[in-house]
């Protein structure tokens, strides 16, 4: 810096006469201070309120094509120190003589903190390099910081008040985007887009005061966490997240809906994830397909909870969201949550996958049986169902004498009748007990009156129960291999899907 040149009259000679904010801007930016442009200091003073700039006087304004100058004139850049341009509670740009605050493709040396104050043009950081930005409880009628560089954070926040589309496309950002306490207004549009943006650290939504409009982050890459926590999103808002990468968590708690968000996670790739049931958009609007995630570090965390939130996704069958959550829950160590949710997705393919009729009908077999292959001990209930069945009809065919022994067999041939080996032998295949094929139902034996188990009273017995023997004994040799090559699929997943 040179002790001869003075900002306020290089100022003068370019702009004529100074307002009171401008000329103690231009001396604060040479000695580091902040510009206090209201009454008095306070944030809560309520003249220092920039929803009420209407009635601020000229005094208190500040030209865009001033600010300008002191960023981008080689000169008087030169002389603004490091810790840049500070203004509090002032009016920026004249809307009279001036259209916007265009910075695009600037090279900007120092910070930019406009704390408090309403901005009467927009502003413009296209292209532009700088250190910091800090828009603190300022208004503005939009930001449009596209491929923005900043070394430092961008500040959103603490009543950060925002009537149009904030656009931060591919913007980079050395360190945070903080947006907590921040208002954005753009209904029916585009409230904040950030698509392609990289954020070395974190990105903070956190107690949002409203939210009109889309906010996107499609293929953002957030080094950090991001945490959209306590927000208020007017009816009809859209947070996307396509194909977005967040190092750390991500978190979606505390969301004030007023009516149906939608919530896209589509291919978005985060680490842990913390949810709370009351913040899951409503049934159609939460979108998962790909989304991948480490574990469930907040939020519900058992499988029948989790099964409701896969549940709000639009009608349809998507794999990848179960098979997701199925893995996340198995290496949590809930074996059993990850196999329900692999039989919940096998009900949605029912359901949902468009199957033809025999596939539906084989579904239904395998859901039945072995639980798509997940449960295959569920078909061991079935081979002592009918051990048990087969047990019962082949004591009443023996005692009634329609079971008789093989002709050719001499007495000491055949093993003393068995009903259960009876049953366990003709069912289970390729296991030889030496009783099959020593006896068999006799479809022309006349039945003997027998005796109840249960009681000394006489039973009558039907004529036609050794034909009707006969073909059970075919049914139940079928059923026996049909269910022990249901239960060994199952064992060794044939039968499972969820590799497909």
């Amino acid at each position: 810096m040179t002790g001869t040149y003075d900002l306020v009259a290089a100022a003068r000679a370019k702009f004529g006469e100074l307002s009171a904010a401008e000329e103690k801007l231009l001396r604060c930016a040479e000695s580091g201070d902040v510009a206090y442009c209201g009454p008095s200091e306070k944030d809560d003073d309520p003249a220092n309120d920039p929803a009420k700039a209407a009635d601020w006087g000229n005094d208190r304004t500040i030209r865009a094509k001033l600010i300008r100058w002191l960023c981008i004139d080689g000169e008087a850049s030169q002389h603004v120190d490091p810790h840049g341009i500070q203004v509090h509670a002032a009016q920026i740009g004249d809307p009279a003589s001036e259209t916007d605050l265009d910075l695009s493709a600037a090279t900007i040396p120092f910070r930019l903190s406009f704390e408090l104050c309403s901005f009467q043009v927009s502003f413009g950081l296209i292209d532009a390099r700088i250190v910091a930005l800090n828009l603190r409880g300022t208004r503005v009628p939009g930001l449009a910081a596209d491929r923005v560089v900043v070394s430092g954070s961008v500040y959103l926040r603490n009543g950060f008040h925002s009537e149009g589309e904030v656009s931060l496309q591919r913007a980079r950002i050395g360190a945070d985007l903080n947006c907590n306490k921040g208002t954005f207004l753009n209904n029916g549009g585009l409230a904040i887009c950030a698509d392609g943006i990289k954020v070395a650290h974190a990105v903070f939504l956190h107690e949002v005061l409203k939210v009109e409009g889309e906010v996107r982050l499609v293929g953002a890459e957030i080094g950090g966490q991001l945490r959209i926590e306590k927000a208020q999103f007017a009816d009809g808002a859209v947070v996307r997240l396509e194909n977005a990468t967040v190092k750390q968590g991500f978190f979606w708690t505390g969301i004030a809906q007023n009516g149906a968000v939608r919530l896209n996670l589509a291919h978005a790739s985060v680490g842990p994830i913390g949810d709370d049931e009351a913040s899951w958009p409503k049934k159609g609007n939460l979108l998962l397909d790909g989304f991948t995630y480490e574990r469930i570090g907040e939020g519900p965390t058992t499988a029948a909870k989790r099964l409701e939130w896969l549940a709000r996704q639009p009608d349809g069958f998507v794999p990848q969201p179960y098979r997701q959550l199925a893995k996340v829950l198995r290496e949590s160590g809930d074996d059993a949550g990850a196999r329900k949710v692999l039989i919940a997705m096998e009900d949605a393919r029912l359901k949902f996958g468009g199957l033809g009729r025999m596939q539906r009908i084989a579904s239904r077999i395998l859901r039945a049986t072995v639980g798509y292959g997940y449960t295959p001990l569920r078909a061991l209930w079935f081979i002592a169902a009918f051990v048990i069945l087969g047990s019962v009809l082949f004591w009443w065919g023996h005692t009634a004498r329609v079971i008789t022994q093989v002709k050719g067999d001499s007495p000491a041939q055949a093993d003393p009748f068995n009903p259960f080996i009876y049953s366990l032998e003709t069912f289970l295949p390729l296991v030889d007990l030496h009783m099959a094929k020593h006896w068999m139902p006799d479809p022309n034996a006349t039945p003997t009156v027998l005796i109840g188990p249960f009681s000394d009273t006489p039973m009558q017995t039907p004529l036609w129960l050794g034909r009707v023997l006969r073909w059970y004994l075919w049914l139940h040799i079928l059923l026996g291999w049909f269910f022990s090559s249901m239960f060994i699929a199952g064992i060794t997943g044939l039968v499972r899907r969820d590799q497909d």
